[in-house]
């Protein structure tokens, strides 16, 4: 007997639309969890590289004398870079990271953020391991000069280097006036010396605490900065932060609860939470500029020579043409 029913040949039309419908559901479901996985996937992988720089500092620490790199004191006679008699400025972020790459201490894929969010600050696949071009003498250099700390022009006399990208996406501590004396291993868990790198704020001190740290107002230092948008959002930093005894991880704030300085400026001293980018003035009672020791971590697009120092407000002010933030 034949079968005379009507054999279906696919769906209907409200049925496809059920299953768009599930399917929309579905992705509207799954991709913030995807997005967010991602995000915490990067946050991983950024503090695995602070942490590596860290270590890198603790194990060129290890082979001379506790010392962290210092470029003016490791090619003294010029080899790696010209020397400019009594203004030496050699002392900058990217000659540091760079002394710490040749030595094959770090990689320089390491040296960014996979988070990072200025496309002008990207990983140096060009690093030239030895007898490097840009050297002066380049069978006795100590570094790469062609690896950037910051994505504006710094170095003096360097042949094909692109003055508008940076390698690096990491702050470190800073090695000038009173705060060399911690520019070795200390091995201390309240001593920050890598740090994502941070955006200008507009306090000087430490705030009233109902209002907080403020950053600059619609400023591509401050509040604009893509150094805000590595881990945290317009106006608010959140990063990574490494520690001298190499521990480390993520922190909402840019005053990380364990890091304090002494404030003396009232009749009784009192310790107070501190900010990783800013210089804060009411550390001490008129103390100077040289003499502060509060952390602070930037990049630098230039170091801060002897005759630097004196006036080294200048030298840690973000557009100074020394420390530098974005948009300057």
């Amino acid at each position: 007997m034949q079968n005379t029913r009507n054999k279906r040949s696919g769906f209907t039309l409200v049925e496809l639309l059920v299953v768009i419908a599930i399917i929309a559901l579905l992705v509207g479901i799954l991709l913030p969890a995807l997005s967010k996985a991602r995000k915490n996937a990067n946050q991983v992988k950024c503090l695995t590289n602070a942490r590596a720089i860290g270590q890198g500092f603790t194990q060129f620490g290890s082979d001379n004398r506790d010392n962290y790199p210092l470029p003016t004191l490791i090619d003294r006679v010029g080899d790696t870079e010209t020397i400019n008699t009594g203004n030496d400025r050699r002392d900058r972020t990217g000659a540091i990271y760079s002394i710490l790459i040749f030595q094959d201490i770090l990689v320089p894929e390491s040296m960014v953020s996979p988070a990072e969010a200025n496309g002008s600050i990207r990983a140096n696949e060009e690093y030239e391991f030895t007898t490097p071009e840009g050297a002066q003498n380049p069978r006795r250099a100590s570094w790469d000069p062609k690896f950037k700390g910051t994505p504006v022009a710094e170095g003096s006399g360097i042949q094909g280097i692109d003055p508008t990208v940076g390698h690096t996406s990491y702050a470190h501590a800073t090695p000038y006036g009173a705060r060399r004396a911690q520019w070795k291993n200390t091995f201390s868990t309240s001593v920050p010396i890598v740090a994502n790198r941070g955006p200008v704020y507009q306090d000087t001190q430490t705030p009233d605490p109902q209002q907080g740290w403020q950053q600059e107002l619609n400023s591509q230092q401050g509040e604009a900065s893509t150094a805000n948008l590595v881990h945290g959002s317009f106006g608010e930093w959140r990063g990574n932060v490494v520690y001298a005894d190499n521990s480390g991880g993520f922190e909402n704030d840019p005053d990380p609860a364990s890091v304090t300085f002494n404030d003396t400026t009232g009749s009784d001293p009192i310790a107070q939470r501190d900010n990783l980018f800013v210089d804060e003035t009411n550390e001490g009672n008129n103390l100077q500029d040289q003499a502060r020791r509060n952390a602070y971590l930037r990049l630098y697009s230039q170091g801060a020579s002897s005759s630097d120092i004196q006036n080294i407000g200048t030298v840690l002010d973000p557009g100074s043409g020394f420390a530098w933030a974005d948009g300057v």
